[in-house]
Protein backbone atom coordinates (compact mmCIF):
# COMPACT_ATOMS: atom_id res chain seq x y z
CA UNK A 1 0.00 0.00 0.00
CA UNK A 2 1.02 3.19 -1.23
CA UNK A 3 2.59 5.95 1.94
CA UNK A 4 0.47 9.45 1.46
CA UNK A 5 2.07 12.30 -0.22
CA UNK A 6 1.08 15.62 -1.70
CA UNK A 7 -0.76 15.06 -5.22
CA UNK A 8 -1.38 10.60 -4.31
CA UNK A 9 -5.25 9.95 -4.58
CA UNK A 10 -7.33 7.21 -2.68
CA UNK A 11 -7.11 5.34 -5.95
CA UNK A 12 -3.89 4.48 -5.54
CA UNK A 13 -5.36 2.32 -2.69
CA UNK A 14 -6.93 -1.14 -2.64
CA UNK A 15 -10.74 -1.26 -2.66
CA UNK A 16 -11.31 -2.30 1.10
CA UNK A 17 -8.71 0.56 1.96
CA UNK A 18 -10.64 3.30 -0.51
CA UNK A 19 -13.96 1.92 1.19
CA UNK A 20 -12.55 3.33 4.62
CA UNK A 21 -11.17 6.61 3.61
CA UNK A 22 -14.79 7.42 1.90
CA UNK A 23 -16.52 6.69 5.12
CA UNK A 24 -14.28 8.75 6.83
CA UNK A 25 -14.43 11.70 4.14
CA UNK A 26 -18.14 11.33 4.18
CA UNK A 27 -17.80 11.93 7.79
CA UNK A 28 -16.50 15.64 8.16
CA UNK A 29 -19.19 17.83 9.21
CA UNK A 30 -20.04 20.35 6.50
CA UNK A 31 -19.32 23.39 8.96
CA UNK A 32 -15.91 22.34 9.07
CA UNK A 33 -15.92 20.39 12.46
CA UNK A 34 -13.35 17.70 12.20
CA UNK A 35 -15.48 14.22 13.27
CA UNK A 36 -13.83 11.06 14.16
CA UNK A 37 -15.40 7.29 13.57
CA UNK A 38 -14.65 4.11 15.82
CA UNK A 39 -14.13 1.03 13.98
CA UNK A 40 -17.70 -0.49 14.92
CA UNK A 41 -19.49 3.08 12.93
CA UNK A 42 -17.01 2.37 9.89
CA UNK A 43 -18.43 -1.43 10.02
CA UNK A 44 -21.70 0.07 10.01
CA UNK A 45 -21.65 2.97 7.31
CA UNK A 46 -19.73 -0.22 5.19
CA UNK A 47 -22.68 -2.54 5.53
CA UNK A 48 -21.07 -4.89 7.73
CA UNK A 49 -22.01 -7.43 10.30
CA UNK A 50 -21.56 -6.59 13.42
CA UNK A 51 -18.62 -9.22 14.39
CA UNK A 52 -15.81 -9.61 16.31
CA UNK A 53 -14.11 -10.42 12.65
CA UNK A 54 -15.39 -7.67 10.87
CA UNK A 55 -14.46 -5.29 13.34
CA UNK A 56 -11.03 -6.24 14.02
CA UNK A 57 -9.79 -8.23 11.67
CA UNK A 58 -10.75 -6.13 8.84
CA UNK A 59 -11.66 -2.46 9.62
CA UNK A 60 -9.31 -1.81 12.14
CA UNK A 61 -5.97 -4.03 10.31
CA UNK A 62 -7.46 -1.49 7.42
CA UNK A 63 -7.51 2.01 9.62
CA UNK A 64 -4.24 1.04 11.60
CA UNK A 65 -2.04 0.38 8.51
CA UNK A 66 -4.32 3.80 6.90
CA UNK A 67 -2.48 5.51 10.26
CA UNK A 68 0.85 3.84 9.68
CA UNK A 69 1.01 5.38 6.11
CA UNK A 70 0.02 8.85 6.51
CA UNK A 71 -3.73 8.64 5.54
CA UNK A 72 -5.50 8.75 8.72
CA UNK A 73 -4.57 9.63 12.29
CA UNK A 74 -5.85 7.79 15.45
CA UNK A 75 -5.97 11.29 18.00
CA UNK A 76 -8.30 9.07 20.68
CA UNK A 77 -7.33 5.61 20.97
CA UNK A 78 -9.85 3.51 18.64
CA UNK A 79 -11.25 6.62 16.95
CA UNK A 80 -10.35 7.85 13.35
CA UNK A 81 -10.03 10.35 10.66
CA UNK A 82 -8.20 11.83 7.61
CA UNK A 83 -5.01 12.78 8.15
CA UNK A 84 -4.49 16.59 7.16
CA UNK A 85 -2.91 16.16 4.09
CA UNK A 86 -5.51 13.51 2.75
CA UNK A 87 -8.55 15.40 4.22
CA UNK A 88 -7.01 19.12 1.81
CA UNK A 89 -7.22 16.50 -0.95
CA UNK A 90 -10.69 15.33 -0.50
Amino acid sequence: MAVWEPGLGVEALRESYRAVMEVLASAACSDGDVVTRSCPEIAVALGMEMTKNNIEGRVRHVAKRLVDRGWLVEPVRGRFRLADGPAAAS
